[in-house]
């Protein structure tokens, strides 16, 4: 056993630190990575990233992840947001079912499938659509069923 002098440095104890590089982590994490994904990149152990997540961020990994995921999300809503504006109408539709709960069918009070917009249309043009309204609405104001 070799004894230390008097003002000797302390050697550390183990192996050497691995290096992790913390904004190729944050990249990665934005961009959908799951922790078992960038280790890999990275070439660690997902306990070594999780451990010195916590030790070098000062958060559990995952509330950690959560944070930087979200910053993805938010930056995807808004690439998405600024193409359906600029006129894809791909992006429009899919935008307004997923944000806005927008359908091309409708229900009646039983839950049941209805109508495309196309059907509705037609409905529309014929005055059948406007006769069903009615009917509708004398039926809630009466309050009975035909």
């Amino acid at each position: 056993m070799v004894k230390k002098k008097l003002g000797e440095e302390k050697l550390p104890l183990g192996r050497k630190q691995i290096a992790i590089d913390w904004n190729e982590v944050d990249r990665l994490m934005i961009a959908g990575c799951t922790g078992i994904q960038i280790a890999a990149s990275l070439g660690i152990c997902e306990d070594t990233l999780y451990n010195r997540c916590k030790a070098d961020k000062k958060k559990d990994f995952s509330a950690y992840l959560a944070e930087k995921r979200q910053k993805g999300d938010s930056n995807l809503l808004s690439k998405q947001y600024d193409v359906a504006i600029d006129g894809n109408t791909t992006m429009l539709v899919w935008l307004g079912k997923q944000r806005l709960k927008q359908r091309e069918k409708f229900d009646d009070e039983n839950g049941n499938v209805v109508q495309t917009f196309t059907e509705l249309k037609k409905m529309i043009a014929d005055g059948s659509l406007l006769k069903m309204l009615m009917q509708n609405q004398d039926k809630e104001e009466t309050g009975k069923d035909e």
